[in-house]
């Protein structure tokens, strides 16, 4: 019984699904297809009339992100270097705190010859005990930096930001070598021969 009710309301909805659309369901669906249309064509022509009040100021932006660009061309070792130091974070103070360090050692150990050999000792021992007795400050330097950079990398790995920061920084560092590198001829390339070059 319970069945045949089922089968009964089926074949009813399978028969209302075939059934034509009413002409008042179709002035319905087009009243509704002609409010989103008009809602459709005013957004758009609100945003259309926001592009043509922003357009000056867009302008304007590329203007200085040009000027910006080609300070960056005329200067490029700055901004390489702030890159890369935005890249890699405080690992990169070890190359230039290490090399200080070496010439330090070393400017000791050869001012050590204005004595005229009479220092007690010799030569590849006192340069031993330079190397040893700056090995502690190496040491704290290198567990400095390590520390330094386990905090940047936590503060990368949680703010996502700072993640695409860094990635940025990568990128523009890589461009900015590019440029270095090719001395900036892939941006004022001009296809025309000079008149130097002809003669």
């Amino acid at each position: 019984m319970y069945l045949d009710a089922l089968n009964a309301e089926s074949a009813s909805l399978q028969i209302a699904r075939l059934s034509p659309v009413k002409d008042d369901d179709w002035e319905m669906i087009q009243r509704g297809v002609a409010i989103v249309w008009r809602a459709v064509r005013h957004t758009f022509g609100v945003i259309f009339i926001w592009i043509l009040d922003v357009l000056p100021s867009l302008t304007w932006t590329f203007d200085r992100i040009s000027d910006f660009c080609a300070f960056v061309e005329a200067n490029p070792h700055p901004f390489h270097i702030l890159a890369w130091s935005l890249f890699f974070g405080p690992i990169i103070l070890l190359i230039p705190c290490l090399l200080i360090l070496e010439l330090t050692i070393l400017i000791l150990f050869y001012s050590g010859f204005a004595a005229h050999g009479l220092l007690p000792g010799s030569m590849e021992g006192r340069f031993h005990v330079l190397k040893e007795s700056f090995e502690e400050t190496r040491e704290s330097l290198f567990s400095t930096v390590e520390s330094w950079t386990t905090i940047f990398n936590n503060w990368t790995s949680k703010h996502p930001a700072l993640l695409v920061l860094r990635l940025v920084a990568a990128g523009v560092g890589l461009i900015i070598l590019a440029g270095i590198w090719t001395s900036w001829t892939f941006t004022a390339i001009d296809p025309s021969p000079s008149v130097d070059t002809l003669i």
